[in-house]
């Protein structure tokens, strides 16, 4: 892609469209080179190895891995983007050996894009609700019915 020509309103849109598609999606490291900022800060730590190491880690324990992007709102340099991903869990993740269970989760993303690259990301995502379908954390039971409390005589 090339952001020269984009109009500067549209690159931060761009740039992650970018990132989903060619790096979350595919797995290619050389996007996130481009994509993501010397100085990159996130909930991975500093730099782009670290934004890096986190999806490729992911991309080890579940190797086809998709994301779906629902929605992605643009304001200023700020792009927020709702997700869901699936995958197959067929390497180890999190220390868990794999399971070979397909597995859905969905989250919200928040990246700043500066000079044409992502330099901070903030992310919310289910990870409770992934280590429960992998059966490393039991899935919580369906608490009692509620009774109405009696009324005082």
């Amino acid at each position: 892609m090339n952001t020269a020509e984009l109009e500067p309103h549209q690159m931060p849109k761009a740039i992650i469209n970018w990132l989903y598609a060619e790096f979350m999606n595919e797995g290619n490291p050389a996007i996130a080179d481009e994509l993501v900022s010397s100085s990159f800060t996130g909930p991975t730590g500093e730099g782009p190895e670290a934004f890096k190491s986190s999806v490729l880690a992911l991309r080890q324990g579940f190797p086809d891995l998709h994301f779906k992007i629902h929605d992605m709102v643009v304001e200023g340099s700020r792009v927020v983007v709702r997700w869901t991903w699936r995958g197959t869990h067929r390497g180890p993740f999190a220390g868990i050996a794999p399971t070979g269970r397909l597995v859905f989760n969905e989250g919200i993303a928040i990246y700043r894009v500066e000079d044409g690259k992502i330099a901070e990301s903030w992310a919310q995502m289910d990870r409770l609700g992934v280590l429960q379908q992998l059966g490393a954390v039991p899935a919580l039971s369906n608490a009692p019915a509620q009774t109405k409390p009696a009324r005082p005589a």
